[in-house]
């Protein structure tokens, strides 16, 4: 895992911690100080591949769960 899929990952955990809810991609971008959200995108993408996330159903707005602690 790269340093910046772990930060991702940590600000996810975090934010679903303290908040009850996933972070959207605009907050993921501005949070970690990305360039992009699709960058933030890519990054969810990568970690869900190595099933450290999971997204939940398209049709749910902040579907981001984690799931390898």
């Amino acid at each position: 895992m790269t340093k910046l899929q772990s930060k991702v990952l940590m600000y996810v955990k975090q934010t679903i911690a303290i908040k009850g809810i996933a972070p959207t991609y605009t907050e993921i971008t501005n949070d970690c100080s990305l360039i992009a959200e699709s960058q933030a995108y890519t990054i969810v993408k990568r970690l869900c591949e190595l099933n450290y996330l999971s997204k939940g159903s398209k049709k749910e707005h902040r579907n981001l769960q984690v799931i390898n602690e």
